[in-house]
């Protein structure tokens, strides 16, 4: 099972317990072959009525790391974020997936983690069992 179904799963489980839960997915991350919106963000706008906030374009995101602009990307963050928290119980965030050709890693999320005031982090990485 992989982070998109977790996570989905996970919205949808918190939703039937009657909590005003939202999606939020601070950074894109096109799986090979996607054309579309991001797909976490799109199957919970089709299945559920929710409306998250395109995501940052990974492409950005790197080019603000690259150039020492990490405060940058922060405050972008952290400003979608805040329009997705307007009125939820819970908001659930989707990190990255971790890969080998992957160059925004785990001090990222930490970062943007921090900022956001996560309670609880989890994930994992491509291929891991």
């Amino acid at each position: 099972m992989g982070l998109t179904s977790v996570t989905i799963g996970l919205v949808r489980a918190l939703d039937r317990v009657g909590l005003r839960v939202h999606f939020f997915k601070p950074i894109g991350q096109p799986h090979a072959g996607d054309a579309g919106p991001e797909r976490s963000t799109g199957i919970l706008r089709q299945t559920m009525r929710l409306n998250p906030p395109v995501p940052i374009a990974l492409g950005r995101a790197e080019q603000l790391m690259s150039e020492g602009n990490q405060d940058i990307l922060m405050e972008e963050v952290v400003g979608l974020f805040q329009q997705t928290a307007a009125d939820a119980d819970v908001v659930i965030v989707e990190g990255l997936v971790h890969t080998p050709q992957a160059t925004l890693r785990r001090p990222t999320e930490h970062a943007y983690c921090r900022e956001l005031g996560c309670r609880s982090d989890f994930g994992g990485r491509a291929g891991a069992q």
